[in-house]
């Protein structure tokens, strides 16, 4: 199984933060702009609970994403800088270059 390279990570989390963004701004004009002046004179103003809802996706998806892409590879980078196998853990006793006996990660296939 080979690893997926970091620019290819990049790339697609920076798409996906770029979707959400496209999709946080469709809901947001989803947004009534005016509230009639008998639901303020009844105390209903439904734009703060909009605010809140559309504040909370903006600033929640794109972290969520980040952190769910940041994980691995702060994983991948402890694994390396303890000597053992990126993709499974296996360790090499800090030979990286040979790869992986355990789950073939860095090997060459016999052809």
């Amino acid at each position: 199984m080979k690893a997926i390279p970091y620019r290819t990570k990049f790339c697609v989390a920076l798409l996906a933060i770029l979707v959400w963004l496209l999709i946080a701004t469709t809901l947001l004009r989803l947004v009534p702009v005016t509230v009639s002046q008998a639901a303020l004179k009844r105390g209903e103003n439904p734009l703060w609970w909009w605010a809140l809802v559309s504040g909370a996706a903006l600033a929640l998806g794109p972290s969520l994403l980040i952190a769910a892409i940041a994980v691995p590879l702060v994983r991948q980078s402890l694994r390396a800088k303890r000597g053992r196998c990126i993709a499974c853990g296996y360790d090499l006793r800090g030979d990286l270059a040979l790869g992986c006996p355990e789950c073939g990660w860095r090997r060459e296939t016999a052809s």
